[in-house]
């Protein structure tokens, strides 16, 4: 059985970093909304246009969308890492008071 050391701080730093880079991301796509908007009309009024820009529109949403979700997957897996830390405290907490209660002089 191979040694397993966590450390809940790590845990918690790199949950705050994953929200850091998801709230970065959502910046960007912020921009990038607003960006598009300027180019709504950039296929123009005529049969060809009104089609080529009924494509773009769908696949536009559809991939907003997508990144959106994903974005959401991100904050969970950040929680999810928040969570863990707490579980391997708690778990560390309770076996040392375990550990106390049988001998608790020598548990340092």
């Amino acid at each position: 059985m191979t040694d397993l050391d966590v450390d809940p701080e790590r845990l918690r730093t790199a949950a705050d970093k994953l929200e850091a880079a998801v709230e970065r991301m959502d910046a960007d796509l912020a921009a990038l909304e607003q960006e598009a908007t300027t180019y709504q009309q950039a296929c123009g009024s005529d049969g060809i246009g009104m089609a080529i820009s009924s494509c773009y529109e769908a696949i536009y949403e559809m991939a907003l969308d997508s990144y959106s979700a994903n974005l959401g997957e991100l904050i969970s897996y950040a929680r999810d890492l928040d969570t863990m830390a707490d579980t391997y405290d708690t778990a560390e907490q309770s076996n040392k008071a375990a550990f106390d209660a049988i001998d608790p002089g020598t548990v340092p």
